[in-house]
């Protein structure tokens, strides 16, 4: 019995181990493909986005109608 006990802690170790290691190589691809080098650049690193610009408006009072604020 004790045999048995001591391969299934092994066994959830092991397991718990593997789910770790993934966990770790999904971030590390996260991060590389979000910093990474862009083809020309020596050297330099870019963060890449989903969009180019952002707008600010600043609006005062109660919103009635969503469309006129959007235009």
């Amino acid at each position: 019995m004790n045999d048995d006990r001591r391969s299934r802690t092994f066994l959830w170790v092991l397991i718990g181990g593997a789910a770790f290691f993934l966990f770790v190589l999904a971030v590390f691809t996260l991060v590389y493909f979000t910093v990474r080098n862009e083809p020309g650049q020596v050297g330099e690193y870019t963060v890449t986005g989903s969009g180019g610009k952002i707008g600010v408006v600043d609006i005062e009072g109660v919103i009635l109608d969503p469309e006129t604020p959007v235009k």
